[in-house]
């Protein structure tokens, strides 16, 4: 099983489209633009640093 992860709502809708024209079976994970600021890992705590 193939999972994309991709940052962005519209990204993710993009790739679920093309994935379902190529009639391939992969799963699709889309976080919002908000996580694109830092470490994922850390951004409960506030660690994360924005760019």
């Amino acid at each position: 099983m193939t999972v994309h992860i991709v940052f962005g709502e519209t990204t993710a809708g993009a790739m679920k489209w093309m994935l379902s024209k190529e009639k391939r079976q992969e799963h699709v994970i889309g976080f919002p633009d908000t996580f694109a600021i830092g470490p994922i890992h850390e951004l409960e705590t506030g660690g994360a640093s924005k760019t």
